[in-house]
């Protein structure tokens, strides 16, 4: 008879391509699911899963036990779920999204309320530091943030309780008739002779680069509220470091990001989940993880 946990961990190494994050969704260290699937192969006598340096594939026949395991999961669960005799109606999620995507999520966060209007949901919008802050505290069931950590460095790959959105881009933007948009080749010393709006987070980093080539910037305004930054950008001289996902799609036609690879960075925006270890409700999150699955096409792309 097939281990139970041995197929648990078999299905989640698949679905989430890595050992790594399926031993941390499941709370146990990867010799335990390294060692449960070796035994599951060793007992079906065929190989599942072909592992490499950055991630772990399926076979044939492991693709044919992940058909088998993914009924077999979803179905556990959802007779759980029914022994439990908890409706939908006493779940309760609580949501933080970073507030320069505020108008992004909009679209998703209205096919969630129409698709789940039984569960009572939280959003709550503000800087991705304080929703990192509130979700280590255990007060926010999910958070939809930049992957980085609470240093605000960015973290280097995903892990098995975080699902990828999409990604952003971070550059420098200006209005489409300023007079950089025109040079092929543009140098530290060009940028420094236009005002520069800053976003906090970039402002030192950005101010430490002119003083290595012993440039003064001109400082126009540091500004945490990416929209604002956006909307002082047409018909103006000023150039923005922005997030191509922030800029209200009403001005998108008006701007144009100015090629400066010193300046540009992209990041991953996640939703990363609670562990199931935590005090808060594992099935609302897990609702909110298929709903997000399904639906995350929603998150529209810039203009630009």
């Amino acid at each position: 008879m097939i281990n139970s946990n041995a197929l648990k961990y078999f299905y989640f190494t698949a679905k989430l391509h890595s050992i790594r994050k399926a031993a941390h969704y499941c709370n146990v260290s990867q010799p335990a699911v390294s060692q449960a699937i070796k035994k599951l192969e060793e007992e079906l006598d065929a190989t599942l899963l072909i592992r490499n340096a950055n991630s772990t594939q399926l076979t044939n026949r492991g693709r044919e036990l992940y058909d088998f395991a993914k009924r077999y999961w979803e179905d556990s669960q959802k007779l759980r779920e029914s022994f439990q005799k908890k409706p939908e109606d006493s779940l309760h999620l609580k949501v933080g999204i970073n507030r320069p995507y505020d108008v992004l999520f909009t679209p998703l966060i209205r096919k969630f309320l129409q698709d789940h209007s039984g569960l009572t949901s939280e959003f709550v919008f503000d800087d991705g530091e304080v929703l990192r802050q509130k979700f280590a505290r255990g007060e926010l069931d999910v958070i939809h943030t930049l992957n980085v950590d609470q240093q605000e460095l960015v973290k280097d790959q995903l892990d098995g309780l975080s699902m990828l959105l999409f990604v952003d881009k971070i550059s420098l933007v200006s209005c489409n008739k300023h007079p950089l948009q025109s040079k092929k080749k543009m140098r530290l010393k060009d940028i420094s002779e236009f005002p520069l709006l800053l976003p906090t987070m970039y402002t030192q980093p950005v101010l430490d680069q002119f003083e290595a080539s012993n440039l003064k910037p001109k400082l126009g305004s540091v500004l945490n509220h990416g929209k604002v930054a956006a909307r002082l950008l047409p018909e103006s001289e000023s150039i923005a470091i922005l997030s191509h996902f922030n800029i209200p799609q009403d001005v998108q036609s008006q701007l144009a990001p100015l090629i400066f690879p010193d300046f540009e960075a992209e990041f991953l925006v996640v939703a990363e989940f609670q562990s199931e270890r935590e005090l808060l409700d594992s099935r609302a999150r897990n609702l909110y993880w298929d709903f997000l699955e399904k639906n995350r096409s929603l998150l529209k792309k810039p203009g630009f």
